[in-house]
């Protein structure tokens, strides 16, 4: 079977190849994307974003999928909860915020950033935060914190934030999530409170 159409075959079928797997296109999805972005961080930044296994990592992914799949009414966040698959302009008026989190394999050291750019696409403002130690979901988390946080300072009021942590989307989106980090929850939500419109948008590469 030609490559491309091997690709398409999997990605195309819901039941899948093995008797007790679901969602075998989200799985396949998330493997090959899984292998795609180690093999892209080992030759662009000689480590990993992630720690976690890719097997391990991707039935993670097929998951959360098949989780947000089966439920087709969106979380309400004072707003939308959207689903993209790649990067969109934002909407005259407003501005998108795409923002990420990591952690290094060999030092467990965590960093978050993110760029705030304009509905042409054009960069207005970045940040980077090193962390220390803690956990992918806590660093990503602190990307969305710090990301408010810059935009609400240069003057946005209108906001569209991206983030490939769709656990972190639905942790402050539910906001059942002050048992695990107390304390950033808190203030993102103080921030998301302050008089302004933002949209919260779980971001997939894949």
């Amino acid at each position: 079977m030609e490559f491309k159409r091997w690709i398409f075959v999997n990605l195309s079928n819901v039941e899948g190849f093995s008797y007790d797997q679901v969602h075998w296109d989200i799985l396949f999805g998330s493997l090959f994307w899984c292998l795609w972005k180690k093999q892209n961080e080992w030759i662009l930044c000689d480590q990993d974003r992630y720690s976690e296994p890719i097997l391990q990592r991707g039935m993670r992914l097929q998951q959360e999928a098949a989780a947000v799949r089966s439920t087709k009414a969106a979380i309400p966040l004072r707003g939308t909860i959207l689903a993209n698959v790649r990067w969109h302009k934002p909407q005259p008026g407003w501005c998108k915020l795409n923002v990420g989190g990591s952690v290094g394999r060999a030092t467990g050291l965590a960093t978050c950033g993110g760029v705030v750019r304009n509905k042409e696409g054009t960069w207005l403002i970045g940040f980077s935060r090193k962390l220390g130690i803690c956990s992918i979901l806590e660093a990503e988390l602190w990307g969305l914190y710090e990301g408010l946080l810059t935009a609400w300072s240069i003057g946005i009021r209108f906001l569209l934030i991206e983030s490939d942590c769709l656990e972190a989307v639905n942790l402050i989106a539910k906001r059942d999530s002050l048992l695990i980090v107390p304390s950033i929850i808190y203030y993102i939500a103080k921030l998301l409170n302050r008089a302004w419109s933002v949209k919260l948008s779980y971001w997939s590469e894949w």
